[in-house]
């Protein structure tokens, strides 16, 4: 059947105000925002402006600003609000200081309610608890306060080093609790600070949150010994509360108590002069060059002395992150946190304790630890140097400073209740599938081609600090998740692709002959067995074997390894395969089509015509002993490759060198305007329209993939594989909309059989190269609305298409 595009597109404007009015009478029950093309009175009895249809969830709406109220110039406590400043406002949150009342009058506008009012100290600021709790009533902010030392417990103008040596027995002062105890959250770094004010507060709103902080593998990477000198850092501010007294006491005292060392040199991070000659001065603490100082100075091992606890101290994750031993004051966080680093499996004997009266005897011993060499590693670390180190953030900030996930996922099961009987019935014309990448997980593979503990969110972290205009996934309800760690997401994923809509995700599947890195033939199991533990009502999978060899692909970045990666396309590989695919194919939850279990191969130029036969012709056989008959095998190409298989069609194909691809910038530039101005005539001279499942893609950025963690945090640092990278240009909502708007008219009229009635989208969840659907921070559910709107538009009701098939299950 031949179709006129445009005659479609036509139909598609005319209908979009009368079927606007159907879908927004729905949503008017459900009480949810959302808006229209064109400005007409709604049936909620208001008007709406000239914006999108159905805008359920729109990014600026879920957002809030917050209000800072801090103004320490130094300290721990600067650099958490700097912290949360810089990381969040990458994410779209938008912080406000308030540094005296006065500023309250240039702000005012702003404020909104459940806007945030982060409050970190009274100092050098005019306002009082009373005026900031005034402000938090007037205009309904949410008041949230991370407690740093026991600031609280005193005069909230005074300063110095009461703030850390208050007695816990000391009780709160009567307007301190009650600006407490009107918080929202109380937010503690440690249980150390937790639980001293929790014996004063019995309130549900405190919470042990970590701060920001950089991640910290376990490892060891203690420099060897040079001409017997041991190298000390201290790599912290020194004052009267971290322990100035105790280091002097070190320092002098060392001479007479060198242990096995001929010489031990102290190097001090610190702009107070301390005068002695076993000592160097470093300058002050300066958090983005100390571990590169650290590697520079050959230093040996740390201290952390304090004569007052801690509530966490970041100098001593840089410490952890050096790998290098650490003698300690045995009180507050930093002996709470190392007795965590040693639960994780770090060396207990790397961390020497002291009470500060055994001082000089443990010091003692610290030095005969380094001397020792046990933790000297075999090989030379690498990664101290001065790079973007990975951060955690806990998703607990996600919780306080997002809506919450639960909000969101009940505002799913409301639309998903509204459409379900028109899902149904568009089902039976249409099977719309997203396609989902399961590699979110650490794998060995990625180890060996990458580097340790690789995945793509590790690097799309580090460089959406560089690169604003990355897509992250919504915080608080996705997150930068981990697949096989965090529980909650792919029961998420489900729900939102059901409730816009999906039919289920086509999930890539690893499968290689041969795999020298752990010698077990399927990657990713651990997340793709996910979809299988238990059954999923109205919502299937499938898979596309992604075939690929690993091997020296250009994709890695390594390039140095040696390990192999692939597919031979033989009769026992053949076999074994489909053995491995054989319990899915069982599963209720895996898609049937004509009682036969559908299989897409999505790299058939790499096997020959006679290897995909053999698959074929094993596959119908086992399939049809199984109760089946037959697979329904489809492969990424074109159908005149052979008329023995079903096809599909995956977008775009970045690697080609064809008319929509720019090649006269680097990076390479996808030319979105081809998809929505010329594809569709030249697939009409193909003719294949009714025989293969078609897509779409969202938008496409590989440079995430492509991103180097090396000293230079450059691309170039790749080499020529900045050759590799290619972007997106011309794209947007509107015109993934109308590709979207075309690709759909071509499932209008007879039911298109076999797999041709999938269609795909590119991708729900590829975040390392920006092809995701699934929601952002950045564009909210913006993509998801698009494609609610032209799904029920083209085949819901009077919709475009009105010939309704029946899908044979």
């Amino acid at each position: 059947m031949k179709i006129d595009c445009k005659q479609r597109r036509g139909q598609r404007h005319a209908r979009t105000i009368s079927l606007a009015v159907i879908i927004i009478a729905q949503f008017c029950l459900l009480n949810l925002d959302f808006h229209m093309t064109t400005s007409i009175q709604s049936p909620c009895g208001e008007e709406l402006g000239d914006t999108k249809l159905l805008s359920l969830l729109p990014s600026k709406h879920i957002i809030p600003r917050v209000f800072v109220i801090s103004e320490t110039t130094s300290g721990g406590s600067r650099k958490y609000i700097n912290d949360l400043t810089r990381l969040y406002s990458a994410y779209g949150l938008e912080f406000v200081k308030l540094p005296n009342q006065q500023s309250i009058e240039k702000y005012v506008h702003k404020f909104r309610p459940g806007d945030i009012l982060l409050f970190a100290y009274l100092f050098n600021t005019d306002f009082t608890f009373d005026i900031v709790l005034e402000l938090v009533e007037k205009y309904q902010l949410r008041l949230i306060v991370p407690i740093h030392d026991r600031y609280f417990f005193g005069n909230s103008t005074e300063s110095g080093i009461w703030v850390h040596s208050k007695e816990a027995e000391t009780d709160l002062p009567s307007v301190n609790r009650r600006f407490l105890e009107r918080a929202e959250y109380l937010i503690f770094p440690s249980k150390h600070i937790f639980n001293l004010f929790r014996n004063k507060l019995k309130l549900d709103s405190l919470r042990i949150i970590p701060h920001i902080d950089i991640i910290t593998p376990v490892r060891n990477c203690q420099p060897n010994i040079v001409n017997g000198t041991v190298n000390i850092g201290v790599i912290a501010e020194l004052s009267p509360t971290k322990g100035i007294d105790l280091v002097e006491e070190v320092i002098q005292n060392s001479t007479e108590r060198q242990a096995c060392a001929s010489t031990i040199l102290f190097h001090l991070y610190s702009d107070r002069v301390l005068d002695f000659g076993n000592s160097i001065i470093h300058g002050t603490y300066q958090e983005t060059s100390v571990l590169e100082s650290v590697v520079e100075h050959n230093i040996h091992g740390l201290l952390f002395l304090n004569n007052f606890p801690e509530t966490f101290s970041f100098a001593l994750s840089k410490g952890f992150y050096s790998g290098l031993p650490i003698l300690y004051s045995g009180m507050g966080a930093v002996k709470e946190r190392i007795l965590e680093r040693i639960a994780l499996g770090a060396n207990s004997e790397m961390f020497v304790e002291t009470n500060n009266a055994d001082l000089l005897d443990k010091f003692a011993a610290f030095v005969n630890v380094i001397c020792s060499g046990q933790f000297v590693p075999s090989k030379k670390c690498v990664g101290l140097e001065h790079q973007l180190i990975p951060y955690k953030i806990s998703d607990a900030y996600d919780e306080m400073l997002f809506t919450s996930a639960k909000v969101f996922m009940n505002q799913m099961e409301k639309i998903m209740s509204t459409f379900a009987h028109q899902y149904s019935m568009i089902h039976q014309q249409i099977l719309p599938f997203a396609i989902y990448f399961p590699q979110f997980h650490e794998v060995p593979e990625n180890d060996a081609n990458f580097y340790p503990g690789y995945t793509d969110m590790i690097n799309l972290q580090n460089l959406k600090a560089r690169d604003t205009s990355l897509w992250t996934p919504l915080r608080n309800v996705l997150g930068f998740y981990d697949l096989v760690r965090d529980k909650e997401v792919i029961p998420r994923q489900i729900k939102i692709a059901k409730s816009f809509g999906f039919a289920g995700f086509m999930i890539y599947y690893y499968w290689f002959s041969n795999n020298t890195v752990t010698n077990q033939h399927q990657i990713f199991e651990k997340v793709i067995n996910r979809f299988f533990e238990e059954e999923i009502d109205g919502f299937s999978i499938y898979f596309a074997w992604c075939n690929e060899d690993w091997t020296s692909n250009a994709a890695f970045q390594s390039g140095k390894s040696h390990e192999v990666i692939g597919n031979t396309l033989d009769l026992d590989s053949v076999n074994e395969n489909l053995q491995y695919l054989l319990p899915y194919f069982k599963h209720n939850n895996y898609l049937k089509i004509e009682n036969c279990p559908v299989l897409f191969i999505h790299h058939p130029q790499f096997f020959d015509k006679e290897e995909l036969f053999i698959f074929k012709t094993v596959g119908d056989k086992l399939a049809v002993e199984n109760g089946f008959d037959g697979i329904k095998l489809a492969l990424n190409t074109h159908p005149s490759f052979s008329p023995n298989y079903d096809y599909y069609n995956v977008h775009p194909h970045h690697q080609r060198e064809d008319d929509f691809m720019d090649k006269s910038e680097k990076p390479k530039k996808i030319n979105y305007d081809y998809y929505t101005k010329y594809y569709i005539q030249d697939r009409e001279r193909s003719g294949d329209f009714q025989t293969v499942a078609n897509s779409v893609f969202v938008n496409f950025d590989n440079s995430v993939r492509f991103y180097s963690h090396s000293e230079s945090h450059e691309f170039a640092a790749l080499g020529r594989k900045i050759d590799f990278i290619t972007k997106t240009k011309n794209g947007g909502v509107y015109q993934f909309k109308e590709f979207l708007s075309q690709q759909f008219d071509l499932y209008c009229g007879p039911t298109k059989e076999g797999t041709s009635r999938i269609f795909l989208i590119n991708a729900w969840n590829e975040w390392g190269e920006q092809m995701t659907l699934e929601p952002s921070q950045e564009m909210g559910f913006s993509y998801l609305e698009g494609f609610l709107e032209e799904l029920l538009q083209t085949f819901a009701g009077d919709g475009r298409c009105r010939d309704q098939g029946k899908l044979q299950n």
